[in-house]
């Protein structure tokens, strides 16, 4: 196998562990929060920190209330109702619902890809041109 593809793999392996370890620690850390339906708000352009510096990436904002308040969230999203989970605590600490999955789901597919390239170039490597390399043991 060529030495670029091991370091590629191993790579990619490694960034699909740290995903699924991150949505495991935030659905773990998490799993106390409340939960509440965050709406989009869309800013004017030009106003507020946008304002400051245009290349901001996010649009607008999720408005939701926790225990009376009202809190935002910055977001670049354009999705109208998010599920967000906050800690009752200090509902400063707050992360979307479908953010923890996307984490786990991205790793576990990024595993599925490493090892799929694996086997084809073990095959690859193992029959040459159709014909089953024998190797002396």
């Amino acid at each position: 196998m060529n030495r670029k593809f091991k370091w590629l793999i191993s790579i990619l392996c490694m960034i699909s562990i740290f995903l699924i370890v991150f949505g495991i620690k935030d659905m773990i850390r998490s799993m106390d929060y409340a939960t509440t339906t965050g709406n989009l708000v869309i800013r004017p352009q030009g106003v507020g920190e946008q304002y400051a510096d245009p290349d901001e990436p996010y649009k607008g904002y999720y408005s939701f209330v926790a225990d009376g308040e009202k809190y935002i969230k910055d977001t670049d999203l354009n999705i109208e109702r998010v599920t967000i989970k906050y800690n009752p605590d200090n509902p400063k600490k707050n992360i979307y619902l479908f953010q923890i999955y996307t984490e786990i789901i991205s790793g576990i597919v990024g595993i599925a890809i490493c090892i799929i390239l694996s086997c084809i170039v073990l095959k690859r490597t193992r029959f040459a041109f159709g014909k089953s390399v024998v190797r002396a043991d």
